[in-house]
């Protein structure tokens, strides 16, 4: 295995935890509405502490190995306090604080939403970059899922949840359905119309899909 892809799985695994702890708050967040935390939440601010901790070691990870990607470039340089800030924030999660009330924790909870929404789209575009990786080496697209399957292999976990994926997915559906009227070059039948429907819809979806998500890249870049 070349240097640099094991380096890029040992950062997919990071990647993974991060998400995990993403996930573990996000399941927080729905039961919370059900249930209220009854704990004054601090099971929501050890999520959170968790994940924002997590979070900084795949930037760390990202900037050591030096991967390139324009939007998440755009998101980390717009915001150096930001990065700065989390850094602090998991080294008072990470090194024990004797203080109840810790500044390295106030500091990027004073930033409000705004650190919040960054740090999704951040996680996001993270999971972007991995799912979207294989491409890289150029192979025909069942080369690339044998890729993508490897690599989900060796690290327990890709991100198949992720916007991207699903907009993928949606397209390989339309693709297969149209093939599948190629092969049996029947469109007449109401079964050949109803596929044909189908795969119309999927396609459509997923450009919509796909424009949206170009759309919200924008933002980060403008």
């Amino acid at each position: 295995m070349k240097r640099e892809h094991e380096a890029l799985l040992s950062w997919g695994r990071y990647l993974h935890w991060s998400d995990i702890l993403r996930r573990l708050l996000n399941e927080h967040f729905e039961r919370d509405e059900q249930e209220p935390d009854e704990s004054g939440g601090g099971e929501f601010f050890a999520r959170m502490s968790l994940w924002y901790a997590a979070e900084w070691v795949v930037i760390e990870g990202w900037r050591e190995l030096g991967f390139r990607d324009h939007v998440i470039e755009a998101l980390l340089d717009r915001h150096p306090d930001y990065c700065e800030l989390l850094k602090r924030y998991r080294n008072g999660v990470f090194h024990f604080q004797p203080r109840l009330i810790e500044e390295r924790f106030l500091g990027f909870m004073r930033e409000g939403n705004g650190a919040g929404e960054w740090m999704a789209a951040l996680h996001e575009e993270f999971q972007r970059f991995f799912w979207e990786w294989p491409y890289r080496l150029k192979g025909t697209d069942a080369e690339i899922e044998e890729v993508r399957a490897g690599i989900e292999q060796l690290v327990g976990w890709m991100p198949h949840d992720c916007a991207v994926a699903h907009v993928h997915r949606l397209e390989r559906l339309a693709d297969e359905a149209e093939r599948e009227l190629r092969d049996a070059d029947d469109h007449e039948s109401a079964a050949a119309r109803e596929l044909l429907a189908a795969a119309e819809h999927c396609r459509n979806v997923a450009k919509d899909a796909r424009r949206q998500l170009v759309a919200k890249q924008q933002k980060y870049l403008e």
